[in-house]
């Protein structure tokens, strides 16, 4: 099984052990995990995640995101299509929306609290391979 899937499993499965049956519901753990690995997935991401737009017509373009990723890039277009940006953030959640100069990235705990943070986007000098 891809290590991807398993990711996406094993995040379902404790989703449904921290539900502890709420709403008078008996779940049977071993049943719904073995409908999970039965379950066809795709063995590759596509192309592209999500599209923002910020207010000076800059198009962000999010990569798809591996279930297991720590890290996320994306892509900034002008509006003549010409690339003006590329984007790599490293330890934080997915980006919710984009600034001009700023995203803001939705982190949650381990008890389901969500956190939204701004984060400026600076420019910096690639180093040399």
């Amino acid at each position: 099984m891809l290590n991807m899937t398993a990711a996406s499993i094993d995040r379902t499965m404790q989703r449904y052990r921290n539900s502890k049956g709420e709403g008078g519901l008996t779940l049977n753990l071993d049943e719904i995990d073995r409908i999970e690995r039965d379950a066809p997935v795709a063995d590759s991401l596509p192309a592209y995640g999500q599209f923002f737009t910020t207010p000076n017509k800059t198009l962000w373009v999010v990569d798809a995101v591996a279930p297991n990723a720590k890290e996320w890039t994306a892509t900034a277009f002008r509006n003549d299509g010409a690339i003006v940006g590329r984007l790599r953030v490293l330890g934080e959640g997915p980006p919710v929306a984009f600034g001009n100069d700023r995203v803001v990235v939705s982190t949650q705990d381990a008890d389901g609290v969500v956190t939204l943070t701004v984060r400026r986007i600076t420019a910096t000098t690639a180093k040399p391979r």
